[in-house]
């Protein structure tokens, strides 16, 4: 999306957001106490609980009937209209190349589809860059610097706030023969002046990283880094955006966020242009603003 056109979708999004805050904004224990089912219009109500489950979960993909109150379909419309950059027509995991070897066999089949996925993108992004080198944030076991290195010969380094996760990534790495390729730290990312010193010292240990089991990966080495997080929970993947842009060895941040109601409003949302799009919708509906409700059915939408 173009410059202009990304700030008219994002005010599309926060005035739908806005006009239909009823449905979401609010705690699940208060369902009740605020009458919160008795703001659903009498006619959708009357279609909705006529449908099979089938065809409710289909709403979320534009699934309507003809039958309906126009408010109703015009609601479904406008949803998947804004949502279809999540349903785009070729998948991206459709052009990931399946990984055969035993590396992730340990993993339940959603943590190897994700590890795949984003192992692969990690490896596009360091193609187009011609980097070597991936910080991963909140790394855990290490079983996607394992992918990224084992596959594609990127040097990484995995940060964990979690000293237990740190051991068992170090202990899992003792039987690679490449031992100068991957690293496992305990280091915790925030927002503070400390944390931004402590993460240069990082990327500098990351200079002295090499892989030596897939050849010519070790000379053509950039000073540069990746930085990158698969499930960066609440406030990280803030805290993780303010070193990409406080680091000019950082060239890119490949980020996929959960818990987002674990987020502190406090500097939500961090982008100028979404602020922009939120103080417009505010002049229509004073009373609204990102809420950790909102945020909470994020994350599960997600």
């Amino acid at each position: 999306i173009d410059g202009n056109n990304i700030c008219d979708y994002l005010e599309s999004v926060t005035n739908l957001l806005a006009e239909f805050s009823w449905v979401y904004n609010f705690r699940n224990i208060d369902i009740f106490i605020y009458d919160v089912l008795e703001k659903i219009p009498a006619d959708w109500v009357e279609e909705l609980v006529a449908i099979s489950q089938e065809e409710l979960w289909q709403l979320p993909f534009g699934y309507t009937k003809e039958k309906w109150p126009t408010s109703l379909k015009n609601f479904v419309t406008k949803c998947k209209k804004l949502a279809s950059y999540r349903f785009a027509t070729k998948k991206f995991q459709d052009t990931v190349p399946k990984d055969n070897s035993n590396l992730l066999e340990k993993l339940s089949d959603k943590k190897q589809y994700e590890v795949q996925i984003m192992s692969y993108l990690i490896k596009q992004v360091c193609q187009v860059l011609k980097c070597n080198t991936v910080i991963d944030v909140g790394s855990g076991l290490g079983y996607l610097d394992e992918a990224l290195h084992d596959n594609f010969g990127l040097c990484c380094i995995g940060l964990d706030a979690v000293p237990k996760y740190t051991l068992a990534a170090k202990e899992r790495l003792k039987s690679d023969t490449c031992k100068h390729s991957v690293l496992h730290k305990t280091f915790e990312v925030k927002n503070t002046d400390e944390c931004l010193l402590d993460f240069k010292a990082v990327l500098n240990e990351a200079k002295e990283l090499y892989c030596c089991c897939i050849p010519g990966i070790s000379e053509n080495r950039a000073a540069s880094a990746v930085i990158v997080g698969l499930h960066s929970c609440g406030n990280l993947s803030q805290d993780m955006m303010e070193l990409f842009c406080e680091l000019e060895d950082i060239n890119a941040f490949i980020c996929i966020g959960c818990c987002y109601n674990k987020i502190k409003l406090t500097n939500f949302p961090m982008s100028t242009v979404v602020k922009h799009s939120v103080s417009s919708t505010q002049k229509v509906y004073p009373e609204w603003y990102p809420s950790i409700s909102g945020l909470r059915l994020a994350a599960h939408g997600t």
